[in-house]
Parts: structure tokens; sequence; C-alpha cells
């Protein structure tokens, strides 16, 4: 079993939560189907469990009676699994994790990643680590063992790069990124516990309002510095900047404030938020007024 094939039950009865783990196909066999009246109630009931992986903090309710109501959801990663038996996704109320009402396949995975039930949260021993290859793709999504999965912006080097998080649009400058195998000490990368992410040696992070971001000054800082010399490298460094802001623009996976930053600084820097429109006045050196200003600074630095 996976981690994130497990179900997180919460039982609230007469106010008093309990917490336990239980397989998809029990919870379906030895709970909603107690919930439900019919077929069809159990196979809306299904899809709504199936939506809480879309989503952060999302549980699907099943009630039962005026004093007993379930919630569910699947398991997201290790640190929201430790979150949960822990308590600290209950609403505050009485809470306790009911180790006997849990499947036996969801302990043995707690075993083997060395996770107490005793509420202590700590790690009775820890995972191995195994540095993997990656070449690290422009627009792909990473997973951080953090819990949070992020969208590589831009590489400014080799190991450092501009990151989203996919859910929050908070924006980190990755110093020293890595990517890593990680599984239960005494196991390999065979292993149905075996997760990849990433993991940098230090992070800057800068909020999640794109128009606030120094970009250039990122890639100067972060970056394999490049010389801007003639006006083709100048209208280059244009087209790296409108694409960040467009891509962020178009993505619907990020919330709205971001893509509403970002379609906002597009039209301030270019007059625009349609790519052909773009390259029709860079190409009729509509922005080159910014390239005349660098030769100027150029020159006095040489004086």
């Amino acid at each position: 079993m996976k981690v994130n094939e497990m179900v997180m039950v919460i039982d609230n009865h007469k106010g008093i939560e309990k917490n336990f783990l239980c397989s998809f196909e029990n919870f379906v066999k030895n709970h909603m189907s107690n919930a439900c009246e019919n077929f069809w109630e159990v196979a809306e009931m299904v899809t709504e469990l199936e939506h809480t992986k879309d989503k952060d903090n999302a549980f699907c309710e099943m009630y039962f009676a005026p004093n007993k109501t379930m919630y569910a959801r699947f398991c997201s990663g290790v640190n929201e699994l430790r979150l949960f038996i822990a308590g600290k996704l209950n609403d505050g109320m009485t809470n306790v994790f009911e180790e006997d009402f849990c499947d036996k396949e969801c302990l043995d995975v707690l075993f083997r990643l060395g996770i107490s039930t005793d509420r202590s949260m700590a790690a009775s021993k820890w995972p191995h680590y195994e540095k993997l290859e990656s070449d690290f793709t422009q627009g792909e999504i990473y997973h951080n063992f953090n819990g949070s999965d992020y969208r590589l912006i831009e590489k400014y080097s080799g190991r450092n790069m501009l990151l989203m998080d996919v859910h929050s649009g908070q924006f980190v400058v990755g110093v020293g990124v890595d990517c890593f195998a990680r599984y239960p000490q005494g196991e390999d990368r065979q292993s149905s516990l075996c997760e990849e992410g990433i993991e940098w040696g230090s992070g800057i992070y800068l909020g999640n309002t794109p128009s606030t971001i120094n970009f250039s000054q990122l890639r100067k800082e972060y970056g394999i510095e490049k010389t801007i010399d003639t006006i083709d490298d100048y209208r280059a460094s244009l087209n790296e900047r409108f694409e960040t802001y467009y891509t962020l623009a178009k993505n619907e996976s990020i919330s709205d404030s971001v893509r509403e930053a970002a379609t906002n600084a597009m039209y301030e820097e270019f007059g625009t938020g349609k790519r052909d429109t773009f390259i029709t006045r860079r190409n009729a050196g509509e922005y080159d007024s910014g390239f005349a200003g660098m030769v100027a600074v150029e020159k006095n630095r040489g004086r």
C-alpha cells in the first residue's frame, strides 16, 4: 500500500472525534455503504472522495445521524499523515487517534515509515535519501518533501531556479536544488513507499505578486550572467520576461490573484497580453528605448 492510497477518516460522535486510517475498499464497504441508501449515493460519495485528491484540506462529509458525522479524504503524503495522526487536521474538538480502528495494512505503512501513533510526531527511524540525476525542465511540476508542489518557472543555472507553489502562488528561488528518492530504511527504490522529490540548500521566498518581483535582478544574482551587447540580445531578454508573465497569466492551475498580477505586469511593461502583438511591436523596435538606456549607462561606466 502507498501513502496516497490510504483514507484518513474522522468519526465525529457527540462532539468527540476519532481519527483512523483505512484502505479505500474497506472504507466503502464498512463505512460509506452504511451512510448511503442506494448505489447511486455510494457512487456520488466515491466521486466526492476522489476529488479530495485535488484539493488541500478538503474532506468529504457523510451524515449518519444528528449526533454522528464522518469526514474522509485521501492522504496526500507523509507530512499530512503525521499531522492527521497528531490531530492537527481536526477542528479544535476533542479528538483521539484510534489505532484499533485502523486497517492492518495502514498500520504496517506507519511502522515501515517509523511514524508513531502516540501523537508525539517523533520519528523512530529516519528515511533514506538517494540523490537522482535530473535535467529540470521549465514548466514541469516537481514535488517537494515539505508537502508542496512547485512549477519550475525559470532556470537560472544548473541548480538555481525560480519556482512557484502551484497551490498558493508563492514564488521562491531555490538555490542548490537537487532531486532525491526517499524511502524507508532497509528498503530500496522499488519500495511501494518510495517518493521522488526536490530539496534545496536554501530558499529565497518572494511572495505571490509577480509585479513586485525584479526578475532581471534575480537572473543576474542567481544565474549565469548573460551579457547584452546587441539589440538582438536585448530583445531576447524581453522575450524571456514576456514569456514568464504570459505563462503565469494563462496558467489556470494557479490562483486568480497571481494570474491577475502577472497580467497587470505584462500590460504595464509591454502594453499587451497577446503574444503576436508583442512580437510585432518587438520586431518594430517599439521596446528598443530600453536598450539605448543600457548602452548609455555602459558608456558612462567607461569614462
